[in-house]
């Protein structure tokens, strides 16, 4: 039932508010709405990606420091407990290092994307008013025929 109910063309773009309710938006609204939600996603995409890479880097670190403890419960060796803290320590370090890397690296790479987004609005400014002048030097040059052949 519901999928007869779903399969039915909206009369106008809608957006799910709850289960059964739905807000009706004009065109205009509707396009801002989803020009905004893509921008919106790629951001929030990243900041997920972000987030999967935070949490793979904690569960590794965690992974060796119960690889350590297990070897250690083993030894029973004062002196190997200190050297596998040490190790987790720089383990640890290096981890966060290529986590900064890879942030820095993202950052980079939304700040190239915005650049370029930039540059070919530039363009196309620069292409607009291009045409808007040849426009304007076309219907001066038509004027001034026009005058000519009134005059002669």
């Amino acid at each position: 039932m519901e999928s007869l109910i779903m399969a039915k063309k909206p009369v106008c773009p809608k957006i799910k508010v709850s289960n059964n309710h739905y807000f009706c938006l004009k065109k205009g609204v509707s396009e801002t709405l989803s020009s905004s939600s893509s921008s919106s996603s790629s951001s929030s995409s990243i900041i997920i990606i972000i987030i999967i890479i935070i949490i793979i880097i904690i569960i590794i670190i965690i992974i060796i420091i119960i690889i350590i403890i297990i070897i250690n419960h083993h030894h029973h060796h004062h002196q190997s407990l200190s050297s596998s803290i040490v190790i987790v320590i720089v383990i640890t370090i290096t981890i966060i290092i290529i986590n900064n890397i890879i942030i820095i690296i993202i950052i980079i790479i939304i700040i190239i994307i915005i650049i370029i987004i930039i540059i070919i609005i530039i363009i196309i400014i620069i292409i607009i008013i291009i045409i808007i002048i040849i426009i304007i030097i076309i219907f001066v040059v038509i004027v001034v025929v026009f005058a000519v052949i009134t005059i002669i």
